[in-house]
This record gives C-alpha cells, structure tokens and sequence, in this order.
C-alpha cells in the first residue's frame, strides 16, 4: 500500500508504531524540506535545511496520509527509552544543531520534545546548551529502569562525548533527561580525544556480557 505525501527528505526516525484506536501507523522524524550535504561543511545552512521533529500519519484503512510539524527546535539523531522501539512514545531527545558563521554546523546541545504536543503547539519541552566551543553528537538515552512500565519513560539519563575546544579534550557528560537540568551530573575527562558529530549507542552490562567471544 502506498501514501502520498508532499516531498521531504529524511535521515533518521525517532519512532513508529501502530495506533490501536484507529490502526493509523504514526511515525516520527528528523524532516527536511529538503537537504544538501555541502551546506555541512559550510555557514550556508538555509531554513529549508533546517531539520526538526515532524509526525507523519498513515491511515491504512482509508488510504489518507498528513504530516505536522512537532517542533521547530533544529537537531537530529533523535533517541527514545531503548526498549520503546515500535511503542507509543511521548518523549524524543536530539542532538540541537546550531550554525555558526565562517564554521562547520555543529551539535551545540540537547533538545527534549514531547510527540503528543497538540497541532499548532511546539513540542520543545527542555534544552540543554553544551558550553562555549563544546560541541557534541547523538546523546544515548540510558533508562534508571529497563523496563519501561516500571517507571515513568523520561527516567534516566543522557549520556554524549562533548569535545572542549579549547581544552583539545573529549569528556563524557551525563545530564538527567527528565529534568533537562543544564547542569551536567557528571563530566568524565576521557584519556584521549573521540571524533566528534556522531552515533551514540548504550549497551548495559549484561548486554556486554552476552555478545559472543570469537
């Protein structure tokens, strides 16, 4: 079955899932009006460019499709309770772009938005700015309970590598992801610096001890 809507580029999704009241499939992601890889690597990062929170419903039933803006907050690399996938959600995190003339776009901070917003209200509900020439990548989402029904699902932790400019270090910063408090819980100086602008991943003990040994 296909749906049509107006064109847009997309790299990545926060989440999906099927509405058990009326069997829409609601998706949301990080949305472009449209998108340009050399606009990365320079200070010509356009509004058009810009990507934020947008939801995306598809009606099997009737074959409709409609599309709405969550946030207007620009970011991308959007995480959720790691146990949620293909649940309802309320709660996204992405890592908040900022462009910065004569630089590179660089991940500036952490945005958390809220996915039930309602239509013509902005879903941005905290932010978090890294300090001054800090800049960061996808921040994991590390739950204070596994299972989600045993607490509420912003509980946790927002765990990103930040390089320090001026320090020519990386350091690990912990946030609390339900208060979005600015101030980090911790900041881990690491023994040399991490590449800076990418994928995170959150991996539990256990999870450590249960992959395979060549």
């Amino acid at each position: 079955q296909w749906f049509e809507l107006p064109p847009f580029y997309t790299f990545h999704i926060a989440n999906a899932w099927e509405e058990p009241s009326d069997g829409s499939i609601r998706i949301a992601a990080c949305h472009f009006d449209r998108f340009d890889f050399d606009a990365l690597e320079s200070d010509k990062m356009t509004e058009r460019q810009e990507q934020s929170i947008w939801e995306y419903c598809l009606y099997p039933a009737t074959g409709k499709s409609s599309m709405r803006q969550i946030s207007s907050v620009c970011g991308d690399f959007p995480v959720i309770h790691p146990n949620l996938h293909c649940h309802k959600t309320k709660y996204t995190w992405v890592a908040k772009l900022s462009s910065v003339p004569g630089q590179p776009v660089a991940f500036t901070g952490i945005a958390k938005v809220d996915l039930d917003a309602k239509p013509g209200k902005d879903g941005l509900i905290g932010e978090i700015e890294f300090p001054p020439r800090c800049y960061g990548g996808e921040a994991s989402f590390v739950p204070r309970h596994q299972n989600p029904k045993k607490g509420q699902e912003d509980d946790g932790w927002l765990v990103t590598y930040v390089c320090h400019e001026d320090e020519n270090a990386s350091k690990l910063h912990i946030y609390n992801a339900k208060t979005m408090d600015p101030k980090p819980v911790a900041v881990l100086r690491l023994p040399a610096r991490v590449p800076l602008g990418f994928h995170g991943m959150w991996m539990t003990e256990e999870q450590i001890k249960s992959q395979p040994m060549c």
